[in-house]
């Protein structure tokens, strides 16, 4: 392969997309600009529009500073957002309580 190869194309994960609408959302409420949200968690309003559209994912420390900027808690914007998007890809949820194969794989080596 070789370095000008056409760059892979990714499509968001319908979690950070679902994340990234909540986000717009909640924004649009408060009545707040992407510009002015960028400046209040140092980000230009471009990356704001990435982490809505999901193209770029939101760490968790931006997060914080994402809810802190909008006056809203994390749950505000996370709660039920695996149920919203179960359908997408099959199931968001996981049941940590459920092996997977390769847990019962690797149990008997």
């Amino acid at each position: 392969m070789s370095k000008h190869s056409e760059p892979e194309t990714r499509t968001p994960h319908p979690l950070d997309v679902a994340l990234g609408q909540r986000i717009r959302a909640r924004r649009k409420s408060a009545k707040i600009s992407q510009s002015e949200l960028g400046a209040k968690v140092g980000v230009t309003f471009q990356q704001i529009q990435k982490y809505e559209r999901g193209t770029n994912r939101v760490s968790f420390s931006m997060l914080i500073m994402i809810t802190r900027g909008l006056d809203c808690t994390v749950a505000d914007l996370i709660d039920g957002i695996d149920d919203a998007t179960a359908d997408s890809f099959g199931s968001a949820s996981v049941d940590p309580g459920k092996k997977s194969a390769e847990d019962v794989q690797g149990a008997g080596r």
